[in-house]
């Protein structure tokens, strides 16, 4: 998938991430300041987004606990912050949420609540999380208490209704709808 920005970068390249992607992607966690740990072992859950010399700009990573998921990782390599990466990685990122058809998604934030606010997501109090997620390593021990909760719920689809119309016996032209 190409994807254009209006920036500094003319156009990356989002994949699924590799094993041989790990030290880029700890690369970039580290220098963002976010938690590594749990994140190798949920790297089949990355997705990177890459120049045009597949170089690794920024990152992002799905969990899943049952029919939820956790949002964490998200990191875009600091000479290409404000180029459009971020964006095209949590546009990738919610296409494939609602894709997989998980009913919500959480996420953990220090520093960046304001931006999620924008992709749909509020804040929920940290009781409030489902207990599947509150198993992860983010919650148990990688993100400090005082994180801000946030929470998306998939966006509701348009559900096909079945409508009857029936004559009633009069000479009547208008039918009853039920």
């Amino acid at each position: 998938m190409k994807v254009s920005t209006h920036s500094t970068v003319d156009s990356l390249s989002l994949r699924a991430a590799a094993r041989w992607d790990w030290h880029a992607i700890s690369a970039l966690l580290l220098d963002a300041q976010l938690p590594q740990e749990g994140a190798k072992a949920s790297l089949s859950g990355f997705v990177i987004a890459l120049d045009e010399e597949d170089a690794v700009l920024g990152c992002v990573c799905i969990e899943q606990y049952g029919m939820m998921c956790l949002l964490r990782s998200i990191a875009v390599a600091a000479h290409s912050r404000g180029s459009g990466t971020g964006r095209a990685l949590m546009g990738e990122a919610l296409r494939r949420i609602d894709a997989a058809g998980y009913a919500s998604t959480i996420l953990l934030t220090t520093s960046a609540a304001p931006i999620f606010l924008h992709y749909g997501f509020r804040k929920i109090l940290r009781g409030a999380t489902p207990d599947e997620v509150k198993q992860s390593v983010e919650f148990t021990h990688a993100c400090p208490i005082s994180a801000t909760v946030m929470r998306r719920d998939r966006p509701k689809r348009i559900q096909k209704q079945t409508v009857t119309a029936t004559f009633t016996s009069d000479d009547s032209s208008d039918p009853v709808i039920t």
